[in-house]
């Protein structure tokens, strides 16, 4: 499941930087594959770190505005944005629907 979140994750790094998600799918990749040191409070706060990527993502939905962000680059990259954004929305409801199971 970490490996869909990074590559989702990768793939919607087209349109923000998200580079929080990001981190905390390598921190959960790094304890899957090698738990030795995993302590109680770092895996606290990796689940913290979660919270505040979501946070962030919804922070950054209610600002974006594709209007503006076309304008800015005489509409090149309309369908890379529409991909983009499309895949931050899905990346954003497998985190939620995971955090929930």
């Amino acid at each position: 499941m970490l490996h869909v979140q990074l590559v989702l994750t990768m793939f919607s790094s087209f349109l923000k930087a998200d580079f929080v998600t990001l981190t905390c799918v390598t921190i959960g990749l790094l304890f899957v594959h090698d738990a030795t040191n995993l302590e109680r409070s770092t895996f606290r706060k990796l689940v913290g770190l979660v919270f505040f990527s979501l946070v962030y993502d919804i922070v950054w939905f209610s600002i974006y505005n594709e209007d503006v962000e076309n304008k800015l680059d005489g509409e090149v990259q309309t369908g890379l944005r529409k991909f983009s954004l499309l895949l931050n929305y899905f990346s954003f409801l497998f985190r939620v629907s995971s955090t929930h199971s």
